[in-house]
């Protein structure tokens, strides 16, 4: 059963894939090109991916807003599945390029949505549906809405199931490295351990497109052997200090004064202590 089409081998649809984009009312791209428009019906709507644990049934979440405000880091809110280095790359680039999310993910006119990834630099599109992981209480069981009711993150994660591998199935998305997450979306990634020299570590924290990899022995106020979008870093009073938002949506320990919104503050010389390697975007496929 195909549910994609990878552009690879198909280059006039891939074309015809690129149509003018219209900002609707909430800033969200719409193809609005007759030509796109008639390649998507090409593509048929993925079956809905195997449900991993937890997962008792899907239920449609069609009501919901794709966006209200625009991507933001903040939307990401992991659910129970071990895919962090996908959210966390997912928070990085809604917080340094919301741009990004915008075109990877649009709307079409019968409710369904179309995904755009990327495969050896060549886009690869994936059709669904707004069907989505639920408890036997109806609850979200992996990616959770935003605060604001937006789908985009639980969406992406479910087109993932079936562009990572093929398989077509939430457990095939867990455990996974950065690189491999910001390479599906066009970007090319650099990898810099954290036994580099300072000064090469701190310019690769300093690039506004990065995430980071935990210890496995990590403690105190970071996960270990856990994926953070690297959001700033900076100097203060004579210090240098590096912020990182956890993809939980939550700072995962009582650390500071609001340990519920993510984000946590760690000088650099903690940050390399906590931190194996930094994954930083190199260059976008245009």
């Amino acid at each position: 059963m195909l549910d994609a089409i990878d552009m690879t081998m198909t280059a006039p649809v891939a074309e015809a894939l690129e149509p003018r984009l219209l900002l609707s009312g909430c800033g969200s791209p719409m193809a609005v090109d007759p030509p796109g428009l008639l390649a998507v019906t090409r593509i048929a709507v993925m079956a809905d991916p195997a449900l991993a644990r937890y997962a008792s049934r899907y239920a449609s979440f069609a009501s919901q807003p794709l966006f209200t405000d625009g991507p933001q880091y903040s939307d990401i809110r992991q659910g129970s599945l071990g895919d962090c280095y996908y959210l966390a790359t997912l928070a990085s680039l809604a917080d340094a390029d919301p741009s990004t999310i915008r075109h990877a993910i649009r709307p079409l006119p019968d409710g369904t949505y179309l995904v755009r990834f990327y495969r050896n630099g060549s886009p690869v599109y994936v059709r669904i549906d707004a069907d989505l992981p639920v408890t036997s209480g109806g609850s979200l069981v992996y990616a959770r809405l935003s605060a604001t009711g937006e789908m985009w993150v639980p969406l992406m994660e479910k087109a993932y199931a079936w562009f990572r591998t093929g398989a077509n199935a939430y457990a095939s998305i867990e455990l996974g490295w950065l690189d491999e997450a910001y390479a599906s979306f066009g970007h090319g990634s650099l990898t810099t351990y954290t036994f580099a020299p300072d000064a090469v570590l701190y310019a690769a924290l300093s690039t506004g497109r990065a995430a980071a990899e935990s210890r496995v022995g990590a403690s105190g106020p970071i996960i270990a052997s856990h994926a953070y979008a690297v959001m700033a870093a900076f100097n203060a009073d004579g210090a240098q200090y590096v912020q990182v938002y956890n993809p939980w949506g939550t700072d995962g320990t009582m650390y500071d004064a609001n340990p519920c919104d993510g984000l946590v503050m760690l000088t650099f010389s903690q940050f390399k202590v906590y931190f194996t390697a930094i994954v930083a975007e190199a260059a976008v496929t245009k």
